[in-house]
């Protein structure tokens, strides 16, 4: 028969709960009172230039709000019910926080990895991982993996007929971790620096090669929000939403600026990529019979960009490893479908093409070495660097 000792004091918990709940009454309390006072603190008379700016700042400063609260009360109340924590990147920030090094992993135990995506569960909500165990991993290559509470990342070498292709999943929990990076920060930067610099600056998780906007004058740019180019007459284009969305464009069919403006507003979209062509729409491989980009129809080092599932995606390039180290554009989109995208996009390829992993080229890159470029498309981790 237990003691007294080994017994729980019903009246010690029922104080533990009134204490918790009292904190987090608190807790909800100060942001509110935090939110009047900052909303009450803008000047009415701001310039009419600077509107959407200020109510862009707003609506960041609510949901931050509101992620804090939801956060406050996941820590208050955790000894009484479960509450997943959430988290975002602010819209404006120039980089991602910090990713926890000690996540990291690299192994040739495909089983390792399994385990990593089973513990994430909670993150995939139920999606299908099309990485598995029984992969035709290339012979001697590493399996590299990334994984918190808000990122899954697993990167590989694939033999598939006589090619390598470096292949990067991507689970992640919020659109905001789905980012563009520019070298120089700015559009028309003349600045151009190696993916893996500029991966490593911006704190990404993973990063692939973007378009190369500062290569050529097509197609239409889109970056944080803002309409930079507008020259849609040959060039698809992908755009990307605030929610983690891909959106195409097919050329010619976006006939003004102020249509494309207009359709940036409606689809809240922050960024978009002008290469091309499209490989994969709606779950079906799209034909392109000519394209003035890409060599499209040549054998030709690849990377592609592709949605499988909600916030899941995959990135694909062509590794020099073989003496075929190139494809087709329609191998690429055959690839891309098979691996399970329902979109898919092509970018910049040749020496441009790399995939990033912890700061580092995944892809063994044609020529042997990493060309500078002008930006990078990357995910990170949502969860704050220690003392943010």
């Amino acid at each position: 028969m237990p003691t007294d000792a080994n017994m729980q004091n019903p009246s010690h918990t029922d104080t533990r709960k009134s204490v918790t709940i009292l904190l987090f009454i608190v807790y909800s309390l100060i942001l509110i009172i935090s939110t009047a006072w900052i909303l009450f603190s803008i000047h009415p008379d701001i310039p009419e230039r600077k509107t959407v700016h200020a109510e862009t700042s707003v609506n960041d400063l609510s949901q931050h709000l509101d992620l804090t609260a939801c956060n406050l009360k996941s820590d208050a109340l955790s000894d009484i019910v479960y509450i997943r924590k959430q988290y975002k990147i602010p819209e404006d920030s120039s980089t991602a926080p910090v990713p926890d090094k000690s996540r990291f992993g690299e192994t040739s135990d495909p089983a390792v990895v399994q385990a990593v995506i089973d513990d994430s569960s909670e993150l995939l909500e139920g999606q299908h991982f099309a990485w598995n165990q029984d992969r035709h991993f290339f012979a001697g290559s590493k399996i590299s993996y990334y994984s918190d509470d808000t990122i899954l990342a697993v990167t590989w070498k694939e033999k598939v007929g006589n090619r390598v292709l470096t292949f990067a999943e991507v689970k992640v929990a919020d659109g905001s971790q789905l980012r563009r990076a520019l070298a120089g920060d700015s559009y028309s930067s003349s600045i151009q620096l190696k993916a893996s610099d500029m991966a490593k600056a911006v704190n990404a998780v993973v990063a692939i090669n973007g378009d190369f906007y500062a290569f050529r004058k097509l197609g239409v740019v889109v970056y944080k929000r803002n309409l930079y180019r507008f020259s849609p007459s040959s060039l698809d284009t992908c755009f990307f939403t605030a929610s983690g969305d891909m959106i195409f464009s097919h050329a010619k069919k976006l006939h003004s600026s102020e249509e494309t403006e207009k359709f940036i507003a409606d689809n809240d979209i922050i960024f978009s990529t002008s290469f091309g062509p499209i490989l994969v729409e709606n779950g079906e491989i799209y034909h392109t019979e000519y394209y003035p980009v890409g060599e499209i129809s040549n054998i030709y080092a690849r990377s592609a960009i592709g949605l499988i599932d909600n916030l899941h995606y995959l990135l694909m390039v062509t590794s020099s490893e073989t003496a075929t180290s190139g494809m087709r554009a329609s191998d690429a989109a055959k690839i891309m479908h098979d691996n399970g995208c329902y979109m898919a996009y092509e970018l910049d390829g040749g020496q441009t093409a790399v995939i990033v992993f912890n700061g580092v080229p995944a892809n063994k890159i044609v020529f042997g070495s990493e060309r500078t470029m002008s930006d990078i498309i990357y995910f990170a981790s949502a969860i704050p660097s220690t003392g943010d």
